[in-house]
């Protein structure tokens, strides 16, 4: 633990409201980005299909989060605190969910997430509605698993440190996902065409390995804010949006690309049926 850092973050702590762990993650503009920016990398026809299906992929984003208020189990599908099973960069860890209860016991596997498994869960749904033809199951699924994706992006979804209680960041996660987000404003997000994921589990632990490092980028851009700012909320999150903006719009626009991609494969696998040729919301 680095306890040297608790005094002097103190101040920010305090100010911006160090409270437990969040029930959201990017908070409802993040989670609207990053499905409507994932319609855009998709090749036609489910361009055209989604796109007139944007607002069921937007507003249905945040569902999951709201399935938490009443399904306690529900909270492990949105996070995987990876580095209290193996240290990184994580090269040995199951890929198969009964091989990891089988590593890890089944209990403590769900104390630790189970993010990588839900998204998997959702994919393979979503095949089959592609492959059934369920078309308008398969907008509002797809939309489901955007939002997981988003959760995967979110670096303090990865980490037993989650909210900086180990490193005196504590409410960080707030801060980081909520606070800055909106003061962000508009965001620049560049999303990648669409591309085949042979294994999604697979990938999502190279969207965890990828972003592991930046959680120490975080927690030390909310260290530094906090000491600078002294107090002062508007200059915190200044010194925190010239740190973190590049960082943000990185992340968001990777998850983006990263549900297109897992929407066209999941198309690819149902051998890539034709839409409705007019869909309707």
């Amino acid at each position: 633990m680095f306890r040297r850092l608790v005094v002097s973050f103190l101040s920010a702590s305090v100010l911006l409201g160090g409270c437990p762990a969040p029930s959201r993650s990017w908070e409802e503009k993040g989670h609207v980005l990053i499905n409507g920016h994932a319609i855009d990398s998709l090749p036609e026809p489910l361009r055209g299909f989604f796109s007139t299906h944007r607002s069921t992929m937007e507003k249905r984003s945040q569902d999951p989060d709201y399935w938490k208020l009443d399904d306690e189990e529900e909270r492990r599908y949105h996070y995987i605190d990876i580095d209290a099973l193996r240290p990184y960069p994580f090269t040995d860890f199951p890929l198969d969910y009964e091989a990891a209860t089988r590593a890890f016991g089944r209990l403590r596997l769900r104390e630790e997430g189970e993010l990588p498994w839900r998204i998997e869960e959702y994919f393979d749904i979503l095949v089959q509605d592609f492959e059934n033809g369920q078309w308008e199951d398969a907008a509002y699924t797809a939309a489901i698993l955007g939002h997981y994706v988003a959760d995967l992006h979110q670096p303090l979804h990865t980490t037993k440190n989650y909210d900086g209680d180990l490193t005196g960041n504590k409410g960080v996660h707030s801060r980081f996902e909520g606070n800055l987000l909106d003061r962000l404003g508009d965001l620049t997000l560049s999303v990648s065409s669409a591309v085949y994921v042979e294994d999604p589990v697979a990938s999502t632990l190279e969207v965890v390995r990828s972003g592991y490092p930046l959680i120490r980028t975080i927690l030390q851009a909310d260290s530094e804010a906090g000491r600078a700012a002294s107090g002062d909320e508007e200059r915190y999150l200044g010194i925190l949006e010239q740190k973190l903006r590049p960082l943000v719009e990185k992340r968001l626009s990777e998850a983006s690309s990263f549900l297109g991609s897992l929407i066209y494969s999941a198309w690819s696998l149902a051998e890539k049926p034709n839409p409705p040729s007019s869909p309707s919301e």
